[in-house]
Formats: C-alpha cells, structure tokens, sequence
C-alpha cells in the first residue's frame, strides 16, 4: 500500500508545476473598456457592417465626451458628415418608412455607444476630458468631431 501511495503523491507533484504554467499562459482578462467595446460590438452585429461599428465607437467616444467635458462642443458640420456618409448614403432612395426604422435605429445605437462610453469614464471624467481636450489639440487633421 505504501508504494502506491508514494508514486501518486510524486505524480502529483510533479504534475502541479505544469497545471500551473498552463494557467499562467492562459489568455489575461480583458479589460472593462475591452469587455464593453466588444459588447458593443456584438449588439451592433446583426444591423450594421464591421466599418459602421467602428463609427459607432468614433461617435460614441465623442458624443460622451462632448456631453461629460464642459469644454468641449461637437461641431454639427462634422457630425452631420461622418453620419451621412457612414450611414446615410443611398437613403434617399429608400422608403419614408424604411428611412424612419434607420434613423430610429441610427438614434438608438448611438446612444448606446454614447453611454458606453459615458459608463466606462463616469468615474475618471477629469482624466477622460484631459485626455479628450489633448486631443483636439493634437488633432491635425479632420479626425476630431470636436468645435475647432
């Protein structure tokens, strides 16, 4: 009996160290902002293609920062382009009923995005309208959605 027990506890000492190195080499968690965005990204699958759920995250990083930083203000003209251009285009050809149920659904996912990020930073908003007011100043393009 003894000479069994003993090769079961070596087994299972040697055995350990590699359960361990096999959990340690397990992917890291994602992060809150990783696990929202790919959230996100899953309630939009089924309505809008890869490129239109990016936007939604564009706008949506915009859209809170514009609501949560006193500072910063979107500008129409900008606004109005991106959204034309990334979800609009064609509508005219569509149906009055068939443009009612995009805008609609235009209108609910962003705000979807826009709460997103409005929860992820609602505990950090200094630090997140900081980040957001650098940049607009670092923007040298026509990237930002922000007023000049």
């Amino acid at each position: 009996m003894k000479i069994t027990i003993l090769p079961t506890i070596l087994g299972l000492a040697l055995a350990y160290p590699s359960i361990a190195l096999a959990q340690d080499q397990a992917e890291p968690a994602p992060t809150q902002e990783e696990a929202a965005l790919t959230a996100l990204d899953k309630e939009l699958a089924d309505n809008w293609d890869p490129s239109q759920r990016g936007l939604f995250v564009y706008l949506g990083y915009y859209s809170a920062a514009s609501i949560m930083c006193d500072e910063l203000e979107l500008d129409p003209a900008k606004l109005g382009k991106v959204l034309q251009e990334g979800f609009l285009t064609g509508e005219d050809q569509a149906s009055d009923e068939d443009r009612d149920k995009l805008r609609k659904r235009l209108i609910g996912h962003l705000g979807m995005a826009t709460g997103v990020f409005m929860g992820l930073h609602s505990h950090d908003t200094a630090e997140f309208c900081a980040k957001a007011a650098t940049s607009k100043q670092n923007s040298q393009d026509s990237s930002s959605l922000f007023k000049d």
